[in-house]
């Protein structure tokens, strides 16, 4: 279709699917970025219909949703992690999930990277008290089932209990 061709909701739509992204919709269109821009300076609805999808803060780089919901996804929808992933900031990610439904729908759809206190205490005690295999049983690291002991009151004395027991099956070390 050739650029004069172009309705209003032409353009509108290419920008929908772009992410808000001229450049990308210029593309869609087949049309070239000048021709985009011109619309948008012309036909001040073509804004206003994309206005949720324009409102995100200026960035040097842009991504599509879709990239977005991914990485969430990849990191189990931990921000930081999704933020290193695609290698902007953690607002970044957060600016999406606020103004996009589907990477919304992508955090959430995310299982809780909380773990209660009864799977850890199982994890401890099918690792026989190894606190560096029940953070494998769990998918955690080390560290940070440590913080979960230090979180949890009851996975504190499943800890020392276990503990206890392990020291009194001990053999002492002879040469």
């Amino acid at each position: 279709m050739s650029p004069s061709h172009l309705t209003l909701e032409h353009h509108a739509d290419a920008l929908r699917q772009a992410g808000g992204d001229r450049n990308i919709a210029a593309k869609i269109l087949g049309c070239s970025r000048s021709t985009i821009d011109r619309a948008a300076q012309r036909l001040a609805k073509i804004t206003a219909m994309c206005a949720p999808y324009l409102e995100l803060p200026s960035n040097r780089r842009r991504y599509r949703p879709e990239q977005v919901a991914e990485a969430l996804r990849q990191a189990g929808g931990s921000q930081t992690q999704a933020a290193r992933q695609l290698g902007c900031r953690k607002e970044t990610v957060a600016a999406y999930i606020q103004h996009y439904p589907e990477v919304k729908a992508a955090l959430h759809g995310c299982p809780s990277r909380l773990k209660s206190p009864e799977e850890i205490a199982e994890a401890l005690r099918q690792a026989g008290g190894d606190k560096r295999r029940a953070a494998e049983l769990l998918g955690v690291s080390l560290s940070t089932l440590y913080q979960y002991a230090h979180r949890y009151p009851a996975v504190r004395e499943e800890c020392a209990a276990l503990d206890q027991a392990r020291r009194a099956k001990q053999i002492p070390y002879t040469p």
